[in-house]
């Protein structure tokens, strides 16, 4: 089983804590930075058996617009 790891992380904390979790679940983890605004993300194809860490910052228990 693959990990896909898409993050959204500005300041690095989102993507420690997303790290720690996904090195838990599988030893194959695939890393998407979502803050970078130039990369395409077209090339991303998850099967049945991949799994997905989505992580975002939450400020006040909210995700930012």
């Amino acid at each position: 089983m693959k990990v896909y790891e898409l993050c959204f992380s500005p300041t690095g904390g989102t993507q420690k804590v997303a790290n720690i979790l996904s090195n838990a679940l599988a030893d194959e983890i695939v890393s998407v930075d979502l803050t970078d605004s130039t990369v395409h993300f077209d090339g991303i194809t998850l099967t049945q058996e991949d799994a997905a860490v989505i992580a975002v910052p939450s400020y006040g228990g909210r995700v930012p617009a």
